[in-house]
């Protein structure tokens, strides 16, 4: 997916004011080729699991250090009806779930995709 229809689905996103509390859930993320190879170009590094089962983007503070960068199930964090932020991080608007599971999302990871990169603890 081009990187200019990738920002077209970001900014249809609902904006949402992170407080940064909600690392725990940066475990091991799914993307698409485009926004993987997107992120790792941002970061300089390829994306991992750490050892502690956490995104290898985390800062030592817990912070996104790709936050702009970052993919659609990151982004859908805290918007969308059930992954609302348990930090009390209030969209401007929440989504659905049928709005962020059969609209945006799936449009990204279900059409014309060659990839899908999901990312384990286990070596490649």
């Amino acid at each position: 997916m081009s990187a200019q229809a990738l920002d077209r689905i970001y900014r249809a996103l609902p904006r949402i004011a992170c407080k940064g509390l909600c690392h725990e859930a940066c475990g091991p993320i799914a993307g698409a080729d485009g926004e993987i190879e997107r992120l790792e170009r941002v970061a300089g590094k390829p994306l991992s699991v750490r050892p502690d089962g956490q995104c290898s983007m985390l800062t030592a503070e817990g912070r996104c250090s790709v936050y702009a960068a970052r993919p659609l199930i990151c982004r859908l964090f805290g918007v969308a009806g059930g992954l609302e932020c348990p930090h009390g991080c209030k969209p401007d608007r929440m989504l659905s779930k049928r709005e962020a599971y059969d609209g945006s999302w799936c449009t990204l990871m279900c059409t014309g995709l060659d990839a899908y990169h999901h990312f384990s603890t286990s070596p490649k």
